[in-house]
């Protein structure tokens, strides 16, 4: 920690969110029906990519997402914890989320 009250250093911040990455990208290998996008995205499809190790997908087009946008894919053991965050933010906000979400 710092010297200037809660705030973490900046090394300490990366370090949980490099953590964080580590975790989530661990999910994505050993979740079973994912293994064939990744085998594509080796493969060099266009639709699914890895970037920083991480496995995204092609957002489909549509006025919300740019054509070259990519969306991080959610593997199993944590979809429902997203959707149920996705649920909660919506319920109280007033306004509809940015969060783009699609489900294979």
């Amino acid at each position: 920690m710092s010297d200037t009250g809660n705030m973490p250093d900046t090394d300490e911040t990366e370090t949980v969110e490099n953590d964080a990455a580590n975790l989530f990208r661990q999910s994505q290998l050993q979740d079973k029906t994912l293994w064939s996008y990744w085998q594509r995205a080796r493969d060099g499809s266009h639709e699914f990519k890895i970037f920083g190790g991480l496995l995204y997908k092609r957002a489909p087009l549509n006025k919300l997402i740019a054509a070259h946008d990519y969306l991080l894919v959610v593997p199993e053991t944590a979809k429902k914890k997203v959707k149920m965050k996705l649920a909660y933010q919506a319920s109280v906000s007033k306004q509809e989320p940015r969060v783009y979400c699609t489900f294979m």
